[in-house]
């Protein structure tokens, strides 16, 4: 089970979406401290 995803923002989003196409995952979870930083990482998925 995946649980921490490090890296670029670029690289997250590939794991997110090699997770998604892979594993099925559809939602994570994101701490408050790291919200800012993942916006980054949402922005490459649209």
């Amino acid at each position: 089970m995946p649980g921490l995803l490090v890296g670029t923002p670029e690289e997250i989003a590939d794991k997110l979406r090699e997770n998604h196409e892979r594993l099925g995952f559809t939602y994570i979870t994101v701490m408050e401290e790291g919200i800012d930083e993942m916006g980054k990482v949402i922005e490459r998925l649209r």
